[in-house]
Parts: structure tokens; C-alpha cells; sequence
């Protein structure tokens, strides 16, 4: 059987953030710092890969909320 509402390849920061129960700065943080993979899209929108915050959940590298 097939996923009726598959799971997006990016989320917003704002998604990941809540995904991750962290705020959104420290996920552009995490992006810059090479933590979260993703893409930029223009000059001011990233988008987070959703594989890349899995991956950071399963690692339990999250850290507490600024």
C-alpha cells in the first residue's frame, strides 16, 4: 500500500524547528554550521531536508531551545 500524504524532501525552518522541539534560529544555525542539510532558495529561503533532520533525531543530537 502507498503513502496517501508522503512526507516532503524539505520542510521550512520553522517546520524543522518543531520537528526537532528547537527553535528556528538554532536551525539556521545547525544549516550554517553543516549540522542540517538543505538548499537555499534565492537570497533569504532555505529549506531543510526532512532525511537530514531524521538523521539528527536519531543521532539525539538536539540541543534545548535558545
Amino acid at each position: 500500500m502507498t503513502d496517501v500524504n508522503p512526507r516532503p524532501a524539505t520542510v521550512t525552518p520553522n517546520e524543522a524547528a518543531d520537528m526537532l522541539d528547537i527553535s528556528p534560529v538554532t536551525v539556521r544555525r545547525y544549516y550554517k554550521e553543516g549540522l542540517l542539510r538543505g538548499r537555499k532558495i534565492g537570497t533569504r529561503l532555505i529549506r531543510i531536508e526532512t532525511a537530514s533532520v531524521d538523521e539528527l533525531i536519531a543521532q539525539g543530537e538536539q540541543q534545548p531551545a535558545d
